[in-house]
């Protein structure tokens, strides 16, 4: 049966705007990790091959909240994770600045594992974004929400040039002081979480009361709308290339990610500097989402994955063979904008095969297995770096990318969002 295409309601452009509001502060935040991280994990350990640790801590943790929260979040809603994450996210930034000021890595340590579990449950402002819009949309609905943290990107050095120049001109720590704004940011997410009606996950419940002329076949909507077991959706091909593509491409951006800050620290570049680097790379990964989404829903996953893969391998191979400020940045800046392509294209796929009484679970899944290896590849750089210098680990991007475009041959999609291997 032929879908009537309709426009998108107003509340859900309301709530979308709110979600995009919420993942810009979270990426004011977020960014402090990567900016910042892994100068404090330096100067508390003296050891290169570590700084890839604060990264993975929270690809870690982050992950296992990840799944008891998605489960939470398909029994309960949407709304109540969110709050719970932005709560986790403000204690965890708390214990980072007591952390620095009070010179302990224990406390630090504790900081970055509580910030990756709020990040966990703040992961499901995707599933939300996903829930409000039919399949031919979703990956553009996901794309404006996601598109909502480059703001971040512009927030977050704003905010390190600010509090260093406070702290500069006051004798504080310009490493702690960023940190003491985020729990402020993140009771502005609460109030907009509480904005937001109704709840996603209602929504994805009864998509075709807020799309009218939307038509679902009685069959797909029964589908949808049934609660199928998790283990069971995990045996579908599209579901595991899906799971697989991103695991792969948080890889290579963790472990380029991990790096840029050192070597650029390394040459002399002041923190805002670093800052602004990173705030380009996170614009990189989420500034073109919208667009990047529209493609994928009229070009297909497939084709979006193969473009992805080429320029994650390609920016990951060049980032790191110089210390150069404008080389460094502009290819950190591709390197997200690789692995934007990959993830809107990966995480629609799962939209596409996941009812929204699963989803949450599948985004904790997803997640975790996404965390395992951005836990494990960030170290490994590190230690390439430490031994056999920071080309070598331009060449592991390009080698963990190669098994992308492989996987992704093996899909059969016969049009966007629709797939075939019965």
């Amino acid at each position: 049966m032929t879908e009537e295409k309709t426009g998108i309601p107003p509340h859900i452009k309301r709530n979308t705007l709110y979600l995009a509001l919420i993942q810009a502060l979270v990426a004011t935040g977020f960014q402090l990790i990567p900016s910042l991280g892994s100068l404090i994990m330096l100067r508390f350990t003296d050891v290169l091959a570590l700084i890839g640790a604060t990264l993975s801590m929270g690809k870690i943790t982050g992950p296992l909240m990840s799944y008891p929260a998605g489960l939470l979040a398909d029994r309960k809603g949407r709304k109540s994770v969110l709050l719970l994450g932005v709560v986790l996210y403000g204690i965890g930034a708390l214990l980072i600045y007591y952390s620095v000021i009070s010179i302990s890595l224990n406390v630090f340590m504790v900081g970055l594992v509580v910030n990756g579990l709020g990040m966990g449950a703040l992961r499901q402002g995707t599933v939300a974004a996903i829930d409000m819009f039919p399949r031919r949309l979703k990956a553009e609905g996901m794309g404006y929400v996601m598109t909502g943290t480059s703001l971040g990107s512009i927030g977050s050095p704003l905010l390190v040039w600010a509090t260093s120049n406070y702290a500069a001109n006051h004798g504080m720590d310009e490493l702690a002081l960023p940190w003491l704004v985020i729990p402020f940011l993140m009771v502005l997410s609460g109030v907009l979480i509480y904005m937001i009606k109704p709840d996603p996950l209602e929504i994805a419940r009864n998509i075709t009361d807020h799309y009218p002329g939307e038509v679902i076949s009685k069959g797909k909507q029964a589908v949808e709308q049934s609660k199928v077991k998790i283990g069971e959706l995990l045996r579908e091909l599209p579901i595991k290339i899906s799971l697989a593509n991103n695991a792969l491409s948080f890889a290579v951006m963790s472990m380029v990610m991990s790096l840029s800050a050192l070597i650029l620290r390394q040459n002399k570049y002041s923190v805002t500097l670093i800052s602004i680097c990173i705030g380009l790379h996170v614009f990189g990964m989420f500034g073109f989402s919208s667009v990047i989404g529209r493609l994928a829903d009229r070009m297909g996953r497939k084709k979006m994955m193969y473009i992805g893969s080429v320029v994650l391998g390609i920016s990951g191979f060049i980032t790191p063979l110089t210390s150069n400020y404008l080389i460094v940045t502009t290819g950190l800046f591709f390197v997200g904008l690789g692995w934007s392509i990959n993830n809107v294209a990966t995480v629609a796929m799962l939209g596409d095969s996941t009812p929204p009484t699963s989803m949450g679970q599948m985004m904790g899944v997803n997640q975790l297995i996404g965390g395992a290896g951005s836990l494990l590849v960030p170290a490994i750089g590190g230690y390439l770096a430490q031994n056999f210098g920071f080309p070598a680990v331009g060449t592991a991007c390009v080698l963990i990318t190669v098994p992308i475009m492989f996987l992704a041959s093996k899909l059969r999609e016969t049009s966007p969002g629709v797939y075939d291997h019965s």
